[in-house]
């Protein structure tokens, strides 16, 4: 049944204009097909491939009792997402969560014969210690299309959950609720941190996410292979 309807999702989004040209495949959507009702699909939050492999890092909240109300999955373009020409599915499985970090790793596994070789991204070992610019990633709606922000890093306090989120570094940019569990990179795209609120109220205009330096050592402790530079081997 998913499978039909991602189908068809796919077919009513076959040609985009005005794809944002910096987002890689390694970058991906996370889809929610309905399990009622009239079996709609949009994007549920977005993740980051981090090895060949299919293991994928995203916001636990993205990926939280899902199995309640959805069925997730996520669309891998051809090429980057400036140049794709078609989409593969895969479903969303066994995923692993830090509720405290707000952090999830999941299993993606290709919907039929449409299988394509998977794209890591580069992930930085470390987390910058200046200010920097950097970019967020995401998707919302159907998920057929990424949107960026761009803004400058900002230090590291961890936030505790009396301020509404977990979270160890802010950046001054206004993200939207499709972007959570999508990669903060710096200019050269390399992969520094993982968004997972949008800040409101008095930390309104701002937003938030776990450092790369966590999401590595989340990753390690739940058996995912890293190298010494913080990417997976092949």
């Amino acid at each position: 049944m998913a499978a039909r309807l991602l189908a068809s999702h796919l077919g009513h989004g076959a040609d985009l204009p005005n794809v944002f040209s910096g987002a890689p495949r390694s970058t991906v959507p996370i889809l929610c097909t309905d399990n009622y009702l009239a079996g709609r699909t949009h994007a549920r939050g977005t993740g980051v491939i981090v090895d060949a492999r299919g293991t994928l890092l995203t916001a636990a909240h993205v990926v939280a009792e899902h199995q309640l109300y959805c069925d997730l999955s996520v669309l891998v373009p051809d090429d980057d997402w400036s140049r794709m020409r078609n989409f593969r599915a895969y479903s969303v499985r066994n995923c692993s969560q830090s509720i405290e970090l707000d952090l999830a790793v999941c299993h993606i596994l290709p919907i039929g014969r449409g299988a394509t070789g998977l794209q890591a991204a580069v992930l930085r070992q470390s987390f910058p210690r200046v200010s920097v610019s950097v970019t967020v990633t995401g998707f919302t709606g159907w998920g057929l299309s990424p949107t960026s922000r761009t803004g400058l890093l900002r230090g590291g306090n961890f936030f505790r959950k009396q301020e509404d989120c977990y979270c160890d570094f802010s950046m001054n940019l206004t993200a939207f609720e499709g972007m959570s569990g999508g990669p903060v990179t710096t200019v050269d795209g390399q992969v520094i941190g993982i968004f997972t609120a949008l800040g409101t109220g008095k930390f309104r205009g701002l937003a938030f996410g776990i450092s790369i330096e966590r999401a590595l050592s989340f990753l390690h402790h739940r058996g995912v292979p890293l190298d010494d530079r913080g990417t997976t081997p092949p």
